[in-house]
């Protein structure tokens, strides 16, 4: 799926996908989050296919070790950066695991103002986007 699908199956308002939008139009950043997410989502399904089962939406929160994405499915966010910096050989290629975990929505930046609310945002992002996988899993086994 391309990133312009996934934008737009994130916005399907008939089923309330779209609560993390802020109101009015759709904005670089939240076109970025999304992108990131998209990413994210992307890698764990290479590396763990079903990663989605394991994950809390209720409990999704970036700037917690247990809490996060990577957290909730490998146990904590370190453990969970060594595996996919190991299978996809990531390091080798940014040569930055912070702008890496990133650009993969796993990891909400820490210098930008307002952190609290960029993780509320991006963590909605992940919510949505896992849900709408959910949901489409659900119609496949129907």
């Amino acid at each position: 799926m391309g990133i312009l699908a996934a934008i737009a199956g994130l916005f399907d308002e008939s089923r309330n996908d779209h609560r993390y939008i802020s109101p009015g139009i759709l904005d670089i950043d939240q076109v970025r989050r999304i992108s990131f997410v998209h990413r994210g989502m992307s890698l764990l399904d290479s590396v763990n296919p079903g990663w989605e089962d394991m994950v809390d939406l209720g409990k999704i929160n970036l700037l917690s070790e247990k809490d996060c994405i990577l957290g909730q499915v490998y146990g904590d966010f370190a453990a969970g950066l060594g595996v996919l910096m190991k299978s996809m050989d990531l390091q080798a290629t940014t040569g930055d695991d912070l702008t890496t975990t990133m650009s993969y929505g796993f990891m909400v930046d820490r210098l930008v103002t307002g952190i609290r609310q960029e993780n509320d945002v991006l963590s909605r992002t992940w919510r949505a986007a896992i849900r709408k996988r959910l949901r489409e899993n659900e119609e496949k086994e129907a």
